[in-house]
């Protein structure tokens, strides 16, 4: 893939939590940090991520949202059948 088709999104309201990282990111993985999306894309942060097309990510979206729930880890690895630690949400 060619730089420009690839990025590390960092754009939006929330973006200036993550410009150190990009930043990081952009030197360790040799790619640009973009505020808008390219064509495929790491997400750091975005507000308009319903503009984006669905295959246009390195970690799929549907991960990202599972990963950002216990309670939707813990439902995956259930229905897989996969051991897990007991979790207790207080």
């Amino acid at each position: 893939m060619l730089p420009s088709e690839v990025g590390t999104l960092c754009g939006g309201s929330g973006s200036w939590v993550f410009e150190s990282l990009a930043e990081h990111l952009s030197l360790v993985l040799s790619v640009e940090v973009v505020q808008y999306p390219a064509q495929f894309n790491y997400l750091l942060a975005y507000d308009q991520l319903d503009e984006i097309i669905e295959n246009a990510w390195f970690i799929p979206f549907e991960g990202i949202h599972i990963a950002s729930d216990k309670r939707l880890v813990a439902k995956s690895f259930h229905t897989a059948n996969v051991w897990s630690p007991k979790t207790l949400l207080c």
